[in-house]
């Protein structure tokens, strides 16, 4: 890693501790109990299978997901890392430089990291890499991803047999709460987020691709785990992949019904506001970050 790209990491790991408190609150959703870090850390271990839904542009969720994973790490052996922002066929070049078989130049060069990798993801690589836990790069492609949304999930059966590793055996589309909520998403976004032809199909082709992402992440972590018994994963995604327990959360539960699967969900208030639980957002996960607003980019 270039010398200011790694003093760079230096000064992010030693301010994450300097976030207050005051700008955030953790409650158990159902009862508004509010909890600690340490507190959270020790309930979330109960738990196989934990999805931290964030807002990707937010410094102070990044901050938080970092010290609870910093916890986790130290208090369980087994935990691991999963992590949207890597893609399945990036594995070997993330297990390479977790391992110290590559360098951070050689670890960029060979995966496709997001813009804002250094800031807020490079930390808790470099968490995994110290305590030599391994990270689930859980993501489909980019590309097929693409594919389903411009041709349909049909243009799948025409991807060669060595590429269907890289995503979803199944890709199951649900015409429930959760396809409501993304087309809604997709209105509110007007003209920006919705397709410009070909309407409903085409809207639901993005639908599909949204479904591919969550079937493959939750794919993902299920077969780390049949292949790892015992070991616990912390996964990151945006929080819409897994608030109300749905979209990639709901898809693992699909897929193996013995986990016991806890939900993280984000929620914001305006710096002016108070934060304070309410009994209407408790169906939004298992615990929630009340918190005021930050947005970095």
């Amino acid at each position: 890693m270039p010398y200011i790209n790694l003093l760079l990491v230096i000064i992010i790991l030693s301010c994450l501790g300097c976030a207050k408190t005051a700008d955030y609150e953790i409650v158990e959703a159902q009862s508004g109990t509010p909890l600690n870090l340490n507190e959270l850390s020790d309930v979330l271990l109960t738990y196989d299978v934990i999805f931290f839904g964030e807002l990707h542009d937010d410094s102070l969720l990044h901050h938080i997901e970092h010290e609870l994973y910093k916890k986790l790490i130290k208090k369980n052996k087994d935990l691991v890392l999963s992590m949207e922002m890597f893609e399945r066929d990036n594995q070997t070049g993330l297990d390479n430089y977790i391992q110290g078989k590559s360098t951070y130049e050689q670890f960029a060069a060979n995966v496709r990291l997001w813009s804002n990798h250094e800031t807020d993801y490079e930390p808790l690589l470099q968490l995994s890499r110290k305590y030599s836990r391994d990270v689930i790069a859980s993501n489909v492609p980019r590309k097929y991803a693409t594919l389903v949304a411009k041709s349909g999930e049909e243009a799948l059966n025409a991807v060669e047999d060595d590429e269907r590793q890289y995503f979803a055996e199944n890709l199951i589309v649900l015409n429930d709460r959760y396809k409501e909520k993304f087309y809604s998403t997709m209105s509110q976004m007007g003209r920006h987020g919705m397709p410009q032809q070909g309407g409903h199909d085409a809207l639901l082709n993005i639908y599909k691709a949204q479904c591919l992402k969550d079937d493959t992440m939750a794919e993902s972590i299920n077969n780390y785990l049949l292949a790892n018994p015992g070991k616990k994963v912390l996964h990151i995604n945006g929080d819409f992949h897994s608030r109300y327990h749905l979209g990639s959360s709901q898809k693992l539960a699909l897929l193996n019904r013995d986990l016991k699967i806890a939900v993280i969900a984000p929620v914001a208030f305006q710096s002016q506001g108070t934060l304070q639980w309410q009994p209407a957002q408790s169906e939004a996960g298992d615990f929630l970050i009340l918190f005021y607003r930050t947005e970095k980019y």
